[in-house]
């Protein structure tokens, strides 16, 4: 009997089964994948606004209260609040540098925004993590120094703030070091 090139039935659904195997195999870690990296809960959203504000953070601008050289920054550092200078995209109102504060607030925490060259706008918020979602800062004067809870230079930015976001036993920390820090 001659043989024909190509493949037998047999060899064929052999093939095809391993194939449908290994493709199974490669979706399940797809799924872990994706799992792995979302917080419970959020569909992954936690991690974009991690990222968000640890970028926003770490572009934060030590803009003064008023003309004078010694005058206080607009940043305020507290264990539960921030308030600092950085530049926003156009999506928030207007592109450039807005006033964000983030604080508690009894539906959870809430960023609020203004545009620091405009006169009399009314900030814009936004509810980033709903209750019971905690917010926990410490600030740092030095790369090695000690955490401080609250941020006492009211003329120069933190070197590093670390930010805990969301509930107790599981928070999102987020750890800038601002580019103007020091």
């Amino acid at each position: 009997m001659k043989r024909r090139p190509g493949l037998s039935l047999l060899e064929a659904m052999i093939a095809l089964t391993l194939f449908g195997m290994i493709w199974m195999g490669g979706q399940h870690a797809l799924a872990l994948v994706r799992k792995a990296a979302e917080a419970p809960g959020d569909r992954g959203d936690g991690f974009v606004l991690a990222r968000q504000l640890q970028d926003w953070l770490s572009a934060a601008q030590p803009v003064r209260s008023r003309r004078r050289d010694n005058a206080p920054l607009l940043f305020q550092g507290e264990a539960g609040r921030i308030a600092f200078v950085t530049d926003l995209p156009a999506r928030f109102g207007q592109a450039g540098p807005h006033l964000v504060n983030l604080k508690p607030d009894r539906d959870g925490i809430v960023m609020s925004w203004a545009p620091l060259r405009t006169n009399a706008v009314e900030p814009k918020t936004h509810l980033i993590a709903p209750a019971p979602a905690g917010l926990r800062l410490r600030y740092r004067e030095t790369p090695t120094g000690p955490w401080l809870s609250e941020w006492q230079t009211p003329t120069q930015l933190p070197v590093i703030v670390e930010l805990r976001l969301g509930p107790e036993d599981e928070p999102w920390t987020i750890t800038a070091r601002l580019r103007a820090g020091g």
